[in-house]
């Protein structure tokens, strides 16, 4: 919930610059600098975005077991999940029947 509630903190902020770098743009005379300024501030608040979801990630992962961080990580093979009953008309497994 954490880092779900960071990442919509930084997307608030990047989508406010956004806006903000959108009115630059469309100005008479527009800024260069003031552009190169704010593209820059909107190209590291997306960069400290992905930094901090990175670190809540590694952060989650400690609490999990050391065989839940190989299946998360796709090192181990899914736990098996229990077969579905058969549907009527449906070979046993629910599955196609080899022809």
């Amino acid at each position: 919930e954490q880092a779900l509630l960071t990442q919509a903190q930084y997307q608030r902020r990047i989508e406010e610059a956004e806006q903000e770098l959108w009115v630059l743009t469309a100005a008479d005379q527009p800024d260069a600098a003031a552009i190169d300024t704010k593209v820059q501030q909107i190209a590291k608040l997306q960069g400290d975005q992905r930094i901090a979801f990175i670190r809540a990630c590694g952060e989650a992962a400690k609490v999990l077991t050391d065989e839940q961080r190989k299946q998360l990580t796709g090192m181990l093979p899914p736990a098996p999940t229990p077969m579905a009953p058969a549907a009527p008309g449906m070979p046993a497994g629910g599955g196609i029947s080899d022809m």
